[in-house]
């Protein structure tokens, strides 16, 4: 048998199994064992963990940072908590407020509705209706002494502890802020480096892998080439084997053809010519017996080159094999770089995410910052509203407020002694006058019981004389010593109505210097808490438009104020034009603070201030207050 000429292919695939010459990446029938990949792999879905750094003490430090950021973020939580609830506590404090000035103005009115209707009642001598109206009287009284005594006191005593831990707490929000921004930073700065190293190795080990499928797919490539070139080679020595068949029996096979032919015709001749069957049967056995013959012939003039044929159906297996190897490797190669493809898709896909979480952190570094400032600018601002505007205003009204108090209090105590001097008084003018009624009565007895006696004497009845003269006696004793005692009451009503009077006038001095020292001081605690008022109007607009949570409680604060504001009004009974003129003070001494700050010059100062006051002064002129505010 001759040598093959693809023995080489032969040689290789006998040494080499075909499952080895497909390509080994995730071939399942590869033997060769399949390298792991070292691509590093994105992290679960999480807002934390970005990547898994390719150590574990960087992964452990990161977990810590996270931790801490963490921890930073739910403490700035909490301490917001806490600072909105004491806002909205403030905010309470001050709606409370404004309900107890907004009743107190209504039962300052109510009081001087009362105090009108005793004088008409008193004019008309109606006395029990009068009663029944200096009842009310008292009963306003005391709501208004309960809200001014304990309601606005424990109000107040609430507001300076709210207030003063407010501070407190937005300090605390400012520390904690800037915490949490310091924690982001670190957080932020661990992710951008492991997304740098993610990348990284992502892009190198995708280069790697691209360069192993580009050398695979170009050997691939050489095979299926040399593959074709076998079978070309495989169909030239087919048709060169064919050709030297067809030679050798050319003429048997010719002669076959011919011989078939003529069976067919015989065949033919059989089905047509029945009569001539057994004429027929013989030469066609005769036929049947020559292409036997000339089959053994054949067969046996090819079989001297069955070796060759053998050969080359073997090399057509061979090569047929090879081939589909080539296209199993080249799916695979295919499928290798659709795998490979959606990795980097995906890792597209995480690197995009975990840039957007890293922009997310930076702008949370941003805002966590710009909390920390303001709640550190929100706290100096409370500092120095408590300090400056608010802690002044009580301290200068305070005085005040303790004076009037003290004058009503002295009135207070008066008008009680006037109370108990009069009550004293209408003791002792009822004990005289049913004194003077008994004395009436003995005076009117005596001379009927001086008849009687001298009836008796003259009818000789001395018994009865003598019963009648004991009792006059008597009588005449008892008048003595009521008409004594009656002229003690006199006195003593004569003294106690001097006292009394006496009383009654001091009350009359201590009310009219009350009234007094509530106008004038009325006036100045009206002005104290309108410039109040306008300073924290000025403090308002100082603010910065994210200090959105103090603009919210100064607003609060200043509508307190304007109820209170009403309230002095009505408690004091300060007139229009006056209030126009305190506005104007308080307005005026606010332009000088807004001109001082607007420039270090004192000639624009000044300028400013003049152009300022005189349009203040024209709305005031025009009676236009809000416009002057």
């Amino acid at each position: 048998m001759r040598q093959s000429q693809f023995s080489f292919i032969e040689a290789d695939l006998v040494a080499t199994p075909s499952n080895e010459l497909a390509f080994a990446i995730d071939s399942p029938t590869a033997i060769q064992p399949r390298k792991k990949s070292s691509l590093p792999m994105p992290p679960p879905s999480a807002s934390i963990v970005t990547s898994d750094p390719p150590v574990a003490s960087p992964l452990i430090r990161q977990q810590d940072y996270e931790r801490q950021k963490v921890s930073s973020e739910s403490s700035l939580k909490r301490i917001q908590t806490e600072t909105n609830r004491h806002i909205s506590s403030l905010s309470a404090i001050f709606e409370n407020q404004g309900k107890a000035y907004r009743q107190l103005e209504q039962l300052y009115n109510t009081l001087r509705s009362l105090e009108l209707k005793e004088d008409d009642c008193l004019e008309e001598e109606d006395f029990v209706r009068a009663d029944a109206v200096h009842a009310d009287w008292e009963k306003t009284s005391k709501q208004i002494h309960y809200i001014e005594t304990e309601k606005l006191n424990e109000l107040n005593h609430d507001f300076d502890k709210s207030w003063s831990s407010l501070s407190k707490l937005m300090r605390q929000e400012s520390e904690a802020a800037a915490k949490a921004a310091e924690a982001c930073v670190v957080v932020k700065e661990a992710r951008e480096r492991s997304l740098e190293q993610y990348v990284t190795d992502t892009n190198n080990l995708q280069r790697q892998k691209m360069k192993e499928i580009m050398d695979l797919r170009a050997m691939i490539d050489k095979e299926k080439s040399e593959n074709a070139f076998d079978y070309e080679m495989w169909e030239k020595a087919e048709s060169e084997y064919l050709e030297k068949v067809d030679d050798l029996v050319h003429e048997e096979k010719k002669d076959r053809d011919s011989w078939y032919n003529h069976q067919q015709e015989i065949e033919s001749e059989i089905e047509e010519l029945l009569r001539k069957v057994n004429e027929l049967k013989q030469s066609r056995d005769e036929c049947v017996e020559k292409i036997k013959q000339l089959d053994d012939t054949i067969e046996q003039a090819i079989a001297v080159h069955g070796p060759e044929k053998e050969t080359l159906g073997y090399e057509l297996k061979l090569v047929v094999k090879r081939k589909a190897d080539i296209d199993a490797r080249s799916v695979q190669i295919d499928e290798q770089e659709g795998k490979l493809q959606r990795m980097q898709e995906k890792h597209d896909k995480d690197t995009r995410r975990q840039e957007s979480e890293i922009e997310a952190l930076g702008q949370k570094i941003g805002e966590s910052r710009d909390r920390a400032n303001i709640g550190q600018e929100d706290a100096d601002e409370i500092d120095r509203i408590m300090r400056n505007l608010v802690s002044d205003f009580e301290k200068l009204v305070e005085p005040k407020v303790a004076d009037l108090a003290s004058h009503q209090r002295q009135s207070d105590e008066q008008r009680s002694k006037v109370d108990r001097l009069s009550a004293q008084l209408v003791t002792i003018k009822s004990k005289l006058q049913r004194l003077s009624k008994d004395i009436m009565i003995v005076e009117a007895q005596l001379p009927d019981l001086e008849e009687q006696k001298s009836m008796a004497v003259g009818g000789r009845d001395f018994k009865m004389a003598a019963k009648m003269s004991s009792k006059i006696k008597n009588l005449k004793g008892a008048l003595e010593q009521s008409v004594v005692q009656k002229g003690e009451l006199q006195q003593t009503v004569s003294k106690a109505d001097l006292e009394l009077k006496d009383a009654r006038q001091t009350l009359q001095d201590m009310v009219r210097q009350r009234k007094e020292a509530e106008r004038t001081t009325g006036e100045d605690i009206l002005q104290a808490i309108q410039q109040c008022r306008q300073n924290l109007i000025i403090a308002r607009e100082r603010l910065s438009g994210n200090q959105y949570r103090l603009h919210s409680l100064l607003s609060s604060e200043i509508t307190s104020l304007e109820n209170r504001i009403k309230y002095i009004t009505t408690k004091f009974d300060i007139s229009p034009d006056l209030i126009g003129e305190l506005q104007r003070r308080s307005s005026k001494s606010s332009l000088r603070s807004i001109a001082r700050s607007a420039s270090k010059d004192g000639e624009q100062s000044t300028a400013t201030l003049d152009e300022l006051e005189g349009l203040l002064q024209q709305a005031v002129d025009d009676e236009d207050y809000e416009q002057a505010d």
